[in-house]
């Protein structure tokens, strides 16, 4: 899910579109070519053994494994590199990567529908449905690009969501609720398709335990994160999230939810 691993892909499949004829060709990349094996081969070894002449590489690479190693393994075999063409349009088209990899935490996304006056629910909390159809299937569509969705409980209480992509074909990211003191219902849709895509309860260490045991036993994975004035601490759940590759996250709750994020 990474954009190194992307690109590697994305490299490997034009040389393919070409019919492999790229021999004195010129290649342009958004990032620097990788010169490790990761989830591909080397992109670097790919266009070495096709006999490129130049590559324009828009932006190095900061994972540590690259980090001008590509670009320098080009021109020690004879190729030539050019570096830093749209290099600003490039690090906003890989921002979801440079984020994860500078800080360790994942770039997020927040999402909501609002009237015209500035409300996102009325006075009785009820939000079905302010948006369109149209709308509704476009956030399934950027759901199925993230690698997981967060919502708070309150959200989980007034809506029953499944935070799954049914209205657009993709996968369906890792859901995490944020629930201080465990209180997410095992008949909800969330809990009854624990086995559809991964489901995190976040909790406090105040957390009734007999409420975590049942969750668990429903196939919810239950984690315990500090508080921060009651509420989770959502930059702990971020910096979870970051060691586990996930690079995207799309952050769907009300507007407790959401004002905890901008904060």
């Amino acid at each position: 899910r990474l954009a190194g691993a992307v690109a590697g892909l994305a490299t490997e499949v034009a040389v393919r579109d070409a019919g492999g004829k790229v021999a004195g060709s010129t290649v342009y990349v958004t990032l620097e070519p990788c010169a490790h094996v990761g989830k591909t081969p080397p992109c670097t070894d790919l266009l070495i053994r096709h006999q490129v002449k130049r590559v324009v590489v828009a932006c190095r690479d900061i994972f540590p494994k690259t980090a001008g190693a590509g670009i320098a393994k080009l021109r020690r075999n004879g190729i030539k590199a050019d570096v830093g063409v749209l290099r600003d349009e490039a690090r906003e088209l890989n921002a979801p990567y440079f984020k994860l990899i500078g800080t360790g935490i994942p770039y997020v996304i927040a999402k909501w529908a609002m009237t015209l006056d500035g409300k996102i629910a009325t006075r009785t909390g009820d939000s079905q449905w302010i948006s369109s159809e149209e709308a509704r299937k476009f956030s399934h569509r950027i759901r199925s690009r993230a690698d997981a969705v967060v919502v708070g409980i309150g959200t989980v209480l007034a809506d029953d969501p499944e935070l799954t992509c049914r209205l657009v074909r993709g996968r369906n990211p890792r859901r995490v609720v944020l629930d201080t003191m465990a209180r997410l219902p095992l008949g909800s849709k969330l809990v009854r398709t624990a086995d559809a895509a991964p489901l995190v309860v976040a909790v406090s260490d105040r957390a009734p335990q007999a409420r975590v045991r049942r969750l668990a036993k429903r196939g919810c994975e239950v984690r315990v994160f500090p508080t921060k004035r009651g509420r989770i601490s959502v930059r702990r759940v971020l910096r979870w999230l970051g060691p586990m590759r996930i690079t995207n996250v799309l952050v769907e709750g009300g507007a407790e939810v959401l004002g905890s994020f901008f904060e």
